[in-house]
């Protein structure tokens, strides 16, 4: 138990951290979450302009992800 408490403090922890002080390093997670969240507020635009469009889409997307990740495991 303890390697794996461990290993998650020295990988998980340290890619998730924030900056607290200027100066501080950020991790990945946290820089990338910075970018992604425009989409997320795009996303919610298009969905208060349209339902039906947005959701449309979205199980559009998720359909060819998981047909990606099918064809990927038979390959």
């Amino acid at each position: 138990m303890r390697a794996v408490n461990r290993w998650v403090s020295r990988r998980i922890i340290k890619e998730t951290q924030t900056e607290n002080e200027p100066g501080e390093r950020i991790g990945v997670v946290n820089k990338i979450f910075g970018s992604v969240y425009h989409l997320r507020l795009a996303g919610k635009r298009f969905k208060a302009w349209n339902k039906n469009a947005y959701y449309g889409i979205k199980y559009a997307v998720l359909a060819f992800a998981f047909g990606l990740i099918a064809h990927s495991a038979f390959i």
